[in-house]
């Protein structure tokens, strides 16, 4: 959320670390997504507007591994954070996390997945105050296992007919079916439908992650 999410589905998808994101038609069978380290951190600074004013750690070399040269440190500096995220929803939460950084001048630490089309990847996000409105994103990588269920992440286009969408969280990945929001494998247990490998998405935050997120503050 940029947030990894954002910056690794832009990176090949538009940052969803690995789901990935693309454009409608794009040919992704011979797509290489080079994968974050563990503990390897990759962080970014806003200043008190939202605007990405520097970014940091190997953030142009892991761009550039996975195709993501539109997202490279001196074409996202100057931009607005939100307008790398995707969902109101998200936006939303991510407003109210930045914003309670800022008025307690505390950090904060929350994890969320990143998943790419064969590894669960569990992040970590914090976000810490600096002076007069500033503040620091750090993104590591805590964790990874493998996926039963994979799928390239087709990002919904407005308007666009035909489509089957999945509602999907954009902190936990997890996929809403009817009322419940459960695990991608679980959902296809359950009849969820992936064709041809694509998943057309629309990005949201289930009620457990938005509770968890602003429990505090």
């Amino acid at each position: 959320m940029i947030d990894l999410r954002t910056i690794q589905t832009r990176l090949g998808n538009g940052a969803n670390n690995h789901i990935i994101t693309t454009s409608p038609g794009t040919d992704t069978s011979n797509w290489l997504i080079e994968p974050m380290k563990p503990k390897q951190e990759l962080y970014y600074r806003l200043d008190p507007k939202d605007l990405i004013i520097e970014v940091g750690g190997p953030w142009d070399d892991f761009a550039k591994r996975n195709n993501g040269f539109r997202i490279l440190a001196g074409q996202i500096e100057g931009q607005n954070l939100f307008s790398h995220i995707t969902g109101d929803s998200t936006q939303m939460l991510m407003d109210v996390l930045l914003a309670k950084v800022r008025r307690h001048q505390n950090p904060v630490t929350h994890p969320y997945r990143c998943d790419s089309p064969t590894l669960k990847r569990f992040m970590e996000m914090t976000i810490e105050p600096d002076t007069y409105g500033f503040l620091n994103l750090r993104h590591r990588l805590l964790k990874s296992e493998p996926i039963a269920s994979w799928a390239v992440v087709d990002a919904v286009v407005p308007g666009r007919t035909g489509q089957s969408i999945v509602i999907r969280c954009s902190m936990c990945n997890s996929v809403r079916m009817g009322k419940e929001w459960v695990e991608l494998e679980t959902a296809t247990q359950q009849g969820l439908t992936i064709e041809q490998g694509v998943m057309r998405v629309a990005y949201g935050v289930c009620s457990n992650c938005r509770s968890t997120y602003t429990s505090e503050g």
